[in-house]
């Protein structure tokens, strides 16, 4: 019965070892074909028919473009002219599904437009190095997105060999430096893939400084405070004004792009306002219906009743 037992053992531990393998192979065939379709895929730009872009200054001008996602879907973006000087803060702002992202992606080139042209410091981005552009501007979204390695990491992650005390810099910019110093081994604490060790605003802030890290020319914040409260909120934006870096914000909550320069009010892709905070408000159109809604929303908020354990 042993002999037998032994016997069993030796021929079933390597069989199961076998299909495990066999497991892993279906697997790993998988994981080559999505490698494969990267790797075939056709090269964004020719490399010998594009300039790399010189130090950005910040300056962006759209000439009539207009942006679909295919040949039959509806127009995204329609005929949109946009002079943006360096170090403004450009607000975009209009209802869900406006194409305020797909506006932001285009000024920064993520989008390639359907007609009309993107120009950067006056030369046409089609002429550029998109890569050497993409370097020089910095992007943080609503859900960002954090790797399970270290805070410092995370913050150099295009950049490994960024110095210290420019992550330093990055993160008192982002408010997060004295989180982080609070934290128990600081910059060298390790984070949840996914950034789950962290609060929402923690993560906000990390990925704020990792956008800042290397001085971008053009700042594309799409909700990226949304997650923070309001005195925090005010702090970050202060730091980021003194940048003189151009700021392109996506705001759902009006009372965070009071002061920008340039308010673009979006409806159905085609920009149907466009200026400073209090002359849309004197204008009563759009904006100021956008702004009335928002105030008419806290009002009621404001009245329901908080019981002792924080719910309404």
């Amino acid at each position: 019965m042993l002999a037998l037992s032994a016997l069993a053992s030796g021929v079933l531990s390597p069989l199961a070892t076998l299909i495990a393998t066999a497991l892993q192979l279906q697997l790993l065939r998988s994981y080559i074909e999505r490698l494969d379709d990267v790797l075939q895929a056709a090269p964004e730009q020719t490399k010998r028919h594009v300039s790399r872009a010189p130090r950005l200054s910040g300056a962006i001008a759209l000439e009539k473009v207009s942006f679909r996602y295919g040949p039959l879907a509806p127009v995204g973006v329609c005929n949109v002219s946009v002079q943006i000087t360096p170090g403004q803060k450009v607000a975009i702002v209009g209802r869900s599904g406006a194409g305020k992202s797909t506006l932001a992606k285009l000024l920064l080139g993520l989008y390639r437009p359907s007609s009309g042209r993107i120009l950067y410091d006056g030369v046409d981005l089609a002429g550029l190095d998109l890569q050497s552009v993409r370097q020089q501007c910095g992007i943080v979204t609503q859900r960002s997105y954090l790797f399970g390695t270290t805070i410092r990491a995370n913050i150099t992650l295009q950049d490994p060999s960024i110095a210290m005390p420019q992550v330093v810099e990055a993160a008192q910019l982002a408010g997060i430096h004295e989180d982080i110093l609070a934290m128990p081994m600081g910059y060298d604490t390790l984070v949840m893939d996914g950034g789950g060790s962290l609060s929402g605003g923690q993560r906000q802030r990390v990925a704020l400084a990792q956008a800042l890290v290397h001085r971008p020319a053009i700042l594309l914040l799409d909700e990226a405070t949304s997650a923070l409260d309001a005195v925090t909120e005010s702090q970050v934006h202060q730091h980021l004004a003194a940048l003189r870096c151009t700021r392109i914000v996506i705001a759902h909550r009006l009372n965070t792009i009071r002061d920008a320069d340039l308010i673009l009010v979006l409806e159905d892709g085609a920009i149907v306002e466009r200026g400073a905070h209090a002359a849309l408000l004197a204008h009563r159109g759009p904006y100021a219906t956008l702004v009335q809604s928002q105030v008419e929303v806290g009002a009621v908020a404001a009245t329901i009743p908080v019981t002792a354990n924080g719910t309404h």
